[in-house]
């Protein structure tokens, strides 16, 4: 078996993305934590459809996470640019 096919290394997988995602987009990241969170106790007590459950919900608001964010984040970023180039050439 390898590493990815554990059972425990696709909650931790989800656990970093869903971290990843709470950088993004607080609430959707917030959200997404604590499923996997969730998912990782489901799995200690040896529950795997509440486990698979709770990583689907996960999934979900990590997705959500980055679909809001990256966006919003270049936009910041695009927001940013103009406004300092703006501030520069205006002397």
């Amino acid at each position: 078996m390898t590493y990815v096919d554990r059972p425990d290394a696709k909650t931790r997988l989800w656990l970093g993305l869903a971290a990843a995602a709470m950088l993004l987009c607080q609430p959707a990241g917030i959200v997404a934590v604590i499923f996997v969170a969730l998912a990782m106790r489901a799995e200690k007590q040896d529950d795997h459809a509440d486990t698979v459950a709770k990583l689907r919900t996960a999934k979900t608001w990590t997705i959500v996470g980055f679909a809001l964010g990256i966006p919003a984040t270049a936009l910041y970023i695009a927001y940013v640019v103009f406004v300092f180039s703006q501030a520069t050439s205006s002397g």
